[in-house]
Protein backbone atom coordinates (compact mmCIF):
# COMPACT_ATOMS: atom_id res chain seq x y z
CA UNK A 1 0.00 0.00 0.00
CA UNK A 2 1.39 3.51 -1.04
CA UNK A 3 0.03 6.30 1.54
CA UNK A 4 1.64 9.59 0.10
CA UNK A 5 1.07 11.18 3.72
CA UNK A 6 3.65 8.84 5.69
CA UNK A 7 6.57 10.47 3.82
CA UNK A 8 5.43 13.98 5.03
CA UNK A 9 4.90 12.41 8.44
CA UNK A 10 8.52 10.84 8.49
CA UNK A 11 10.05 13.71 7.07
CA UNK A 12 8.47 16.30 10.14
CA UNK A 13 9.23 13.88 13.33
CA UNK A 14 12.41 15.06 13.56
CA UNK A 15 11.54 18.63 13.66
CA UNK A 16 8.35 17.42 16.12
CA UNK A 17 10.39 15.42 18.42
CA UNK A 18 12.69 18.84 18.96
CA UNK A 19 9.56 20.96 19.49
CA UNK A 20 7.39 18.84 21.51
CA UNK A 21 9.39 16.23 24.66
CA UNK A 22 6.77 13.96 24.55
CA UNK A 23 6.94 12.74 21.21
CA UNK A 24 10.40 12.36 21.02
CA UNK A 25 10.03 10.29 24.87
CA UNK A 26 7.93 8.15 23.04
CA UNK A 27 9.59 7.40 20.15
CA UNK A 28 13.03 6.88 22.40
CA UNK A 29 10.61 4.24 24.47
CA UNK A 30 9.74 2.35 21.71
CA UNK A 31 12.47 0.97 19.22
CA UNK A 32 12.27 2.23 16.28
CA UNK A 33 11.94 -0.53 13.48
CA UNK A 34 13.46 1.45 10.52
CA UNK A 35 16.79 1.48 12.86
CA UNK A 36 16.54 -2.23 13.63
CA UNK A 37 16.52 -2.80 10.27
CA UNK A 38 19.25 -0.79 9.48
CA UNK A 39 21.57 -2.17 12.32
CA UNK A 40 21.21 -5.37 11.06
CA UNK A 41 22.08 -4.60 7.28
CA UNK A 42 24.91 -3.03 8.57
CA UNK A 43 25.40 -5.43 10.86
CA UNK A 44 26.02 -7.99 7.96
CA UNK A 45 28.01 -5.45 5.88
CA UNK A 46 30.54 -5.77 8.87
CA UNK A 47 30.13 -9.36 9.45
CA UNK A 48 31.05 -9.64 5.63
CA UNK A 49 33.67 -7.64 5.74
CA UNK A 50 32.13 -4.78 3.71
CA UNK A 51 32.05 -2.14 6.63
CA UNK A 52 35.07 -1.76 8.93
CA UNK A 53 33.69 -2.38 12.80
CA UNK A 54 34.78 1.13 14.07
CA UNK A 55 32.79 2.91 10.72
CA UNK A 56 29.16 1.00 11.38
CA UNK A 57 27.66 3.92 13.89
CA UNK A 58 28.58 6.05 11.38
CA UNK A 59 27.25 4.70 8.36
CA UNK A 60 23.99 3.45 10.60
CA UNK A 61 24.03 7.35 11.07
CA UNK A 62 25.00 8.72 7.19
CA UNK A 63 22.32 5.71 5.76
CA UNK A 64 19.41 7.26 8.67
CA UNK A 65 19.90 11.03 7.93
CA UNK A 66 19.93 9.81 4.12
CA UNK A 67 16.51 8.15 4.03
CA UNK A 68 15.62 11.11 6.16
CA UNK A 69 16.43 13.62 3.47
CA UNK A 70 14.43 11.49 0.89
CA UNK A 71 11.20 11.82 3.06
CA UNK A 72 11.71 15.34 2.54
CA UNK A 73 12.25 15.08 -0.48
CA UNK A 74 8.94 13.10 -1.41
CA UNK A 75 7.11 15.40 1.07
CA UNK A 76 8.15 18.37 -0.64
CA UNK A 77 8.40 17.72 -4.29
CA UNK A 78 5.59 17.79 -6.68
CA UNK A 79 6.93 15.02 -8.90
CA UNK A 80 6.39 11.16 -9.90
CA UNK A 81 9.62 10.45 -10.47
CA UNK A 82 10.53 9.56 -6.84
CA UNK A 83 11.18 5.77 -7.92
CA UNK A 84 13.71 6.95 -10.21
CA UNK A 85 15.20 9.45 -7.25
CA UNK A 86 15.17 5.77 -5.30
CA UNK A 87 16.51 3.92 -8.17
CA UNK A 88 19.48 6.34 -7.85
CA UNK A 89 20.08 6.60 -4.56
CA UNK A 90 20.02 2.80 -4.94
CA UNK A 91 22.78 2.73 -7.32
CA UNK A 92 25.12 5.75 -5.35
CA UNK A 93 25.11 2.98 -2.58
CA UNK A 94 26.06 0.45 -4.85
CA UNK A 95 28.53 2.54 -6.64
CA UNK A 96 27.25 2.49 -9.97
CA UNK A 97 26.06 6.11 -10.16
CA UNK A 98 29.46 8.17 -9.65
CA UNK A 99 32.71 6.97 -11.54
CA UNK A 100 36.25 7.67 -10.80
CA UNK A 101 37.88 9.02 -13.92
CA UNK A 102 38.94 5.85 -16.26
CA UNK A 103 39.06 3.16 -12.93
CA UNK A 104 34.82 3.11 -13.82
CA UNK A 105 33.76 3.14 -10.58
CA UNK A 106 36.45 1.00 -8.82
CA UNK A 107 37.51 3.89 -6.14
CA UNK A 108 34.73 2.88 -4.05
CA UNK A 109 36.17 -0.98 -3.82
CA UNK A 110 39.53 0.28 -3.16
CA UNK A 111 38.48 2.55 -0.57
CA UNK A 112 36.78 0.19 1.24
CA UNK A 113 39.43 -2.31 1.34
CA UNK A 114 41.66 0.47 2.36
CA UNK A 115 39.28 1.30 5.84
CA UNK A 116 39.64 -2.31 7.28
Amino acid sequence: MHDPSLAAFLSSLPIEMQREPSIAEAMAAEPSPVLAVVARMVDRGVRAGDIARRDAPRVIAVFLACTMGLSLYAATMESDDFLETMKAFLALLEGGLVRDGDRGGKRALSTRRRAR
